[in-house]
């Protein structure tokens, strides 16, 4: 069977940016592979991110053109690795968020599988760019329509309504990313 791809672009909010992604689920896996410019940092990066048939985050290998790179995975029980180290301070997160790309975002969306009205409180490995640093982020997710989830960053006063398309995919990202 030929696996399932979809091909998506965001636009940034500074209109320099550009992001063309494609994501393959592959019946086993999920692979998502990306090349960003960003307008508002003059800096690009690819990325590919993989997870399992259910969405859970397995593996991302993150490279700043001329800069950075970041190959982290997650692979439970054992935990986190960031270039092959093990990452500390991580052990209740199960997701990146590579504040690059909308992206990231469909992978707490997809995982939680949220009803309407329901919530859900997480933890992410956040990746800073373009340096590519490493921090735990406590997020929270609220579905409020069958395509339109809240997002919260616990740790500051970031909130922002996400709207979706069918598969999970951010359309618009209010004052960040909206979708060509």
């Amino acid at each position: 069977m030929d696996p399932v791809t979809h091909v998506v672009r965001w636009r940034d909010a500074s209109g320099a940016g550009l992001e063309h992604l494609v994501v393959q689920d592959l019946q086993a896996r999920i692979v998502a592979k990306s090349v960003l410019i960003h307008g508002d940092q003059r800096a690009a990066a690819s990325y590919c991110v993989e997870c399992d048939a259910a969405w859970h985050f397995r593996h991302a290998l993150i490279e700043i053109v001329g800069g950075a790179r970041l190959d982290i995975a997650f692979n439970p029980p054992s935990g986190w690795t960031s270039n092959g180290e093990p990452l500390v301070g991580f052990e209740q997160a199960y997701e990146i968020d590579f504040v690059a790309t909308p992206f990231t975002n469909t992978l707490a969306i997809r995982r939680l599988n949220l009803s309407i009205a329901q919530s859900a409180e997480i933890v992410t490995a956040w990746i800073d760019f373009p340096s590519l640093t490493l921090m735990p982020d406590p997020q929270r997710y609220t579905r409020l329509a069958a395509r339109t989830y809240r997002f919260e960053s616990l740790d500051t006063d970031f909130t922002r309504e996400l709207e979706v398309d069918g598969e999970g995919l951010v359309l618009d990202y209010p004052g960040l990313f909206v979708r060509e």
